[in-house]
């Protein structure tokens, strides 16, 4: 009988250690196929990039290309259908080289590669007023700006789109007839607008990458997702404040 026992022990052992055996070889095969496979994927993510990258690069010599030959069409051409027709092709190009410049930042933004150059803050903040200028006097809208002169070393392409959404959500909703006020005070930008009013819930979520808001059908959200994002990644506190149909916008720069 005890003889008989030992042997039952002794062979729950080997049923112990031929398991552990198993599984240890299962779990080294186990990380073996997973680093194999990342890397795997990680070659061929590294291939798409490049290849974006060159493809990208492509794009700009003939986008550029029809841009130059439109301005020398219209200098040349005095027919009045010729240079409506040449306009409307030269802000076609227009856009292709904006998009081409916003996906060349994207895919750099992606890679960690944003170069950082100096930046008037000030003078960024007019040249995007004048920009929606048109957008605002469509609604009749007016803008009073005053920004003190501020310098500073960041993404110029980041912060001018983030910058440029904040003043287009201003615009979006905005009542007609009303004025929008801008201004850059002790390294704190202030964008404020009269209408919509955003409500008090919303404002908690409204930085959300899905955010879906009473207005967001209209395109609150998304573009106040990548805001938050820079902003984040850029040590800029941002803040929204909202109520009586005024809502005001925040950004600070103090760190810089």
């Amino acid at each position: 009988m005890e003889l008989g026992s030992r042997a039952f022990h002794l062979s729950k052992q080997d049923i112990f250690w031929f398991l552990f055996t198993l599984l240890t070889v299962i779990s080294i095969v186990g990380i073996i196929f997973i680093k194999s496979l990342i890397s795997y994927y990680l070659d061929k993510f590294s291939s798409i990039d490049r290849i974006s990258k060159e493809t990208l690069h492509e794009l700009s010599t003939p986008i550029a290309t029809i841009k130059a030959n439109c301005d020398i069409l219209t200098k040349n051409s005095q027919n009045e259908k010729e240079l409506i027709r040449i306009d409307r092709i030269s802000k076609a190009s227009q856009r292709l080289m904006e998009l081409y410049y916003e996906l060349e930042w994207m895919i750099k933004n992606d890679s960690g590669e944003q170069p950082k150059t100096k930046v008037m803050l000030d003078e960024l903040i007019e040249d995007l007023i004048e920009d929606f200028m048109q957008k605002a006097n469509d609604k009749n809208i007016k803008i009073d700006s005053y920004c003190n002169s501020f310098l500073l070393e960041i993404d110029h392409f980041g912060l001018k789109k983030t910058i440029s959404n904040i003043i287009d959500n201003a615009i979006k909703y905005a009542d007609t007839n009303s004025t929008i006020s801008i201004s850059l005070e002790s390294k704190i930008l202030t964008v404020t607008n009269h209408g919509i009013e955003i409500n008090p819930d919303d404002l908690l979520t409204i930085f959300d990458k899905y955010y879906r808001g009473e207005h967001s059908q209209k395109g609150y959200g998304i573009g106040l997702y990548a805001v938050k994002t820079f902003c984040d990644k850029n040590g800029i506190p941002i803040s929204i404040n909202s109520q009586n149909k005024i809502t005001v916008v925040e950004l600070k720069f103090t760190r810089f």
